[in-house]
This record gives C-alpha cells, sequence and structure tokens, in this order.
C-alpha cells in the first residue's frame, strides 16, 4: 500500500491519509464524538446519528438541536457542548436510492458546503462520518470514490493554509475501512502521475500562490528546474554560408522556427545562429536550418556552374581562398558587363573593390591578388566549386550524399564499429581524371560495369 500511516486521530484505531500540499485526508476507525477537532460533521437527515451526537453534547445542545428541528432547518451549527471538539456542523444529505444518477451531484453538496463553512472560519481540522455506509447500505466503494475524491478536489483547488479533514468509521466497519483505505491509495497514485497542460502560447504566464514565501520559492524553482529540462539552447558557431542567404530565405526560416515554437537569432556578420526552445523543436528546427543551408548553397552552386568560372583571393602568399557562391556570382556578373571594377561587402563586412585590369582585391591599404579560373566540367557536378587540385569536404549528416554513403557503408559494416565521428569527401582531381580514364576504359571493353 502506498498510503502514509500517521499518528491516529483521538480514539481511533487503524489510519491511513494521503498528503495535498499542506492538508490531508485521513481514514480512520473510532467514535466520532470523541473526535478532539475544530469541528464534527453530523449529517442531519440522519436520525440515527443525530440522537446519538446530540444527547452526548448535552441537554443545552440537544434542546437547540430540537428547535432547530422541528422548524425543518436542515443546515446549521450548534457549539461543542460537552464534546471535545470546538463546532457541530450539521448539514443535510438527501439522496433517492432508487435515483443513483444524483448520488454523485449529492455528496459533492455536501462536502462542499462543510469545507466551504471551515474554511471560512479559519477550521484547520474537521471530521466526517462515512455517511451511506450504515443503515441506508449503499456500496461503500462508490461511496469511498465520491467522498474522498470530492475532498481532494476541494482540498487541491481551495486556497488554505492548511486543512486536516478526517472519514471516521466504525471499529466494526472492517470492510468499509479497507475500501475506503483503497481510495486513499488511489488518490495517492493520481497525486503523483504528471498533468499534462496544454496550450497555444509561446509565452505563459504562471500565478504561483500559498501560505508562505520559503513554499513559493521552492515552487518557483521546481518549475524553472522543469522548464529548464525540457527546453534547449543550441549555440551554431562557424556559419558562414548564411551570409549568401536572402531576405526570403532568412523569412522562411525564421516562419519555421516560430511555427516550432523556437526562439531563433541569426547574427549574418559573425556567423552565428543560437536556437531556443522545446528540445524536439530545436532539434528539428537545427536539422531544418542545414537543409535549407543546403538548398541556398545547391541553387547558388548551380548559379556559379552555369557561368563556368570561380574567382579566388590569396589571402597568404599561396594560400588561395575562394569567394562565397553569392560573392563570385556579382564578380563574374560584373565582368561578364565588362566593368572596370566592383565593390561589395565580403564575409568579414570589409567594403572590397577588385579592379579587373590589374586583379587585385583592394580594401584600404591592402592589397591582395585575384584569380578567375574556368570550371572543369569533366569533374562530378555534386563536388565543391574549388581552384585548388585538392580539397576535403565535411558532408552534412543531413545531405543525401551523407547518407548514400552511410548506406553503402552499413551494407557491409554494420554492428562493426560504434560510431561514425564525420564523413568526409575528398576532391582530387588529378586522382579523379585517373579514375575516371581507366573507368571509361573499362566501360568500352566489359558490357558489365565493375569498379572493384
Amino acid at each position: 500500500s502506498v498510503s502514509t500511516v500517521v499518528q491516529s486521530p483521538s480514539n481511533s484505531n487503524n489510519t491511513a491519509c494521503v498528503t495535498i500540499g499542506n492538508s490531508k485526508i485521513i481514514v480512520c476507525t473510532g467514535d466520532l464524538i470523541k473526535q478532539t477537532v475544530d469541528a464534527i460533521v453530523v449529517c442531519s437527515t440522519s436520525m440515527y446519528l443525530c440522537n446519538a451526537i446530540v444527547s452526548a453534547a448535552g441537554q443545552t445542545i440537544k434542546d437547540s438541536y430540537n428547535q432547530k428541528s422541528s422548524a425543518n432547518i436542515l443546515e446549521f451549527e450548534t457549539p461543542a457542548g460537552d464534546l471535545p471538539c470546538k463546532q457541530i456542523v450539521f448539514r443535510p444529505w438527501i439522496q433517492d436510492k432508487n435515483s443513483l444518477q444524483n448520488l454523485k451531484s449529492s455528496i459533492n453538496k455536501f462536502i462542499t458546503s462543510v469545507i466551504t463553512h471551515v474554511l471560512k472560519h479559519n477550521f484547520t481540522t474537521v471530521a466526517f462520518p462515512s455517511i451511506g455506509c450504515g443503515q441506508l447500505d449503499y456500496d461503500p466503494k462508490v461511496i469511498a470514490e465520491y467522498l474522498i475524491g470530492e475532498t481532494y478536489e476541494q482540498l487541491k483547488t481551495s486556497v488554505h493554509p492548511q486543512l486536516i479533514v478526517s472519514f471516521v468509521l466504525m471499529p466494526e466497519q472492517k470492510d468499509v475501512y479497507n475500501v475506503f483505505a483503497d481510495q486513499i491509495d488511489k488518490i495517492q497514485l493520481l497525486k503523483n502521475t504528471p498533468i499534462n497542460v496544454f496550450f497555444n502560447k509561446q509565452t505563459v504566464r504562471i500565478t504561483l500562490t500559498g501560505s508562505n514565501d520559503r513554499e513559493l520559492k521552492e515552487c518557483q524553482n521546481k518549475i524553472k528546474r522543469l522548464a529548464q529540462s525540457c527546453s534547449s539552447n543550441i549555440h551554431l558557431t562557424d556559419m558562414n554560408d548564411i551570409g549568401d542567404w536572402s531576405q526570403e530565405s532568412i523569412q522562411k526560416y525564421y516562419d519555421y522556427c516560430l511555427e516550432m515554437k523556437v526562439i531563433p537569432s541569426l547574427d549574418i556578420q559573425k556567423c552565428i545562429v543560437d536556437l531556443v526552445g522545446p528540445k524536439d523543436a530545436v532539434s528539428e528546427a537545427e536539422k531544418y536550418l542545414l537543409r535549407l543551408n543546403t538548398e541556398i548553397l545547391r541553387s547558388a552552386r548551380i548559379k556559379v556552374l552555369s557561368r563556368g568560372f570561380v574567382w579566388s583571393v590569396e589571402v597568404l602568399p599561396g594560400k588561395w581562398e575562394q569567394y562565397s557562391y553569392k560573392i563570385n556570382e556579382q564578380i563574374e556578373d560584373a565582368k561578364s558587363k565588362m566593368a572596370s571594377y566592383i565593390e561589395f561587402n565580403n564575409e568579414k563586412s570589409e567594403r572590397c573593390r577588385i579592379n579587373f585590369t590589374s586583379m587585385n582585391e583592394e580594401y584600404k591599404t591592402r592589397k591582395r591578388a585575384v584569380a578567375r579560373k574556368c570550371i572543369d566540367s569533366s569533374l562530378p557536378t555534386y563536388w565543391d566549386v574549388s581552384t585548388d587540385n585538392f580539397k576535403r569536404v565535411i558532408l552534412l549528416n543531413s545531405s543525401n550524399e551523407y547518407k548514400d554513403v552511410m548506406n553503402k557503408f552499413n551494407a557491409t559494416m554494420k554492428g562493426n564499429y560504434i560510431t561514425i565521428a564525420k564523413i568526409e569527401r575528398i576532391q582530387n582531381k588529378r586522382w579523379y581524371k585517373q579514375y575516371a580514364a581507366h573507368r571509361d576504359e573499362y566501360s568500352q571493353r566489359y558490357t558489365k560495369p565493375d569498379e572493384r
């Protein structure tokens, strides 16, 4: 059993309870008359229970009860008289056994009326009888479910410092006690089950209400830890290719991120991308970023290939660096129009000028040589455009080429390795042309290609 055993209330034996915040629901066996609580509850429509309570409370209370009863007043309170409690709360419970569809609503009304009253008077303890489980002979499982269930809902939703609610069963009602204790177990399991709250807002304001600052701070920290465990923050650097993005592409990516409830931040000049949001959504936004970037680069590369020339700048003696596809297209467009020079902003936001006569790139006092080379159409179309004879290119794991290589690799190596760190494409023009020559020779010699 997951119910908690606590110190028994006065004159009670078996006890089980569940905690809801600062409050508790207790089920015990004992004598309702002897409970030392702020208030005991009496069903004013139960003559047997009423007579037993008012007789024990003394003549003054009995006279008061008889006066109210004669006036057909069923909802009232009296002092405790000779009883150890502080107040006796009389409430009616009227239910037709032949009309069970109203049973739950009638019990809810009974519980709500009492709890509203005790909270209004700042009582912290109240004891109920097990209505319906005596001479009325209702199914104890149904009564326990409705009584404890409604009490749980009231304690969970109402704002109060503390309230301990006891259901006191007669010692001989062992079967009834077991049923009520089982219901306590069910409430305990329900209380420990996470609740999903769905909302369609990007920002949610949560208002916390509690009895003291310590508990509010503790709850606030729990919410923060939960939010942090469910969210993710990705910081991507060296995203140089986003400099080639058009405004339309940037807007397309922003729209996707906002739809996924992810907050994107793109620093074009520093080539940095930050993504903040739910873990799964951030992961999808990162994948979409790579896919979109691949599409943009492919489109830009096709434009460069169609022009047939690639431009590079000598960044160090003997070391050449290709311009981005976007800048390459701008330079080639100006060259084809017979312009004498072109000005542009490079990846470092430097305002540069290329003089086509001297074939130099000029920035302030710095001068660097530039080169224009024809693209070799015999090379594979999916290779990166480069002026170098040799180049290593890391494949994106979202690209079709990466997936194709992985599938072919796994065909013979699956289960024989732990992880793939990266896959690189080696672009070596000399080797490729030698391979292509042998491939073409074998293709002519043999009808079925075999590249082993």
